[in-house]
């Protein structure tokens, strides 16, 4: 029987390296913390919510307008979630682990826009997203490099999850 690695000319050792250095990087391929988005206003945490991953809003430059009150998801199509505030809101949802490493079929809300986009996420290095909202395909889409926020970034508000979400 002929033996495989000395088939391909490859050797135990260059095996072993060839598995520490994919194991490495799937180590690194967890988008899991608290993250800063594109603008730096705001900071998402990522999080696991069954076998999938989530985010929710946990901090924002200007959580309170300038009366005191909590910014509000006020261009949300749907008129009763229009007076909900934006700090704590869940903000991505279905987020997979794809075969390539991306984490995608899931979908995130611009409270901005009020609308609801697909989303992929790749993670670039330890410090650095890919984010890309998107309809029918990311190629189609808008892509935004989020960052690692720091750890004292704070809470803009108690976290208040409803267990229907």
């Amino acid at each position: 029987m002929l033996n495989p690695l000395r088939t391909y000319g490859l050797t135990a050792v260059a095996v072993t390296f060839a598995a520490l250095c994919f194991s490495s990087a799937s180590a690194v391929a967890s988008p899991l913390g608290v993250w800063l988005d594109h603008t730096q206003r705001g900071a998402i945490e990522l999080y696991e919510c069954g076998a999938s991953v989530c985010g929710r809003v946990v901090w924002m430059k200007n959580p309170l307008k300038e009366n005191g009150r909590p910014v509000l998801d006020g261009r949300n199509p749907e008129a009763a979630r229009r007076d909900r505030p934006i700090c704590g809101m869940k903000i991505i949802g279905k987020l997979r682990r794809q075969g390539d490493g991306t984490w995608d079929g899931g979908w995130i809300y611009s409270p901005e826009r009020g609308q609801e986009f697909s989303v992929r996420i790749i993670q670039r290095s330890a410090e650095a997203l890919e984010v890309t909202g998107y309809i029918m395909a990311p190629t189609f889409g808008q892509t935004f490099r989020w960052t690692r926020a720091p750890d004292n970034i704070g809470a803009c508000a108690p976290i208040v999850e409803a267990a229907t979400q």
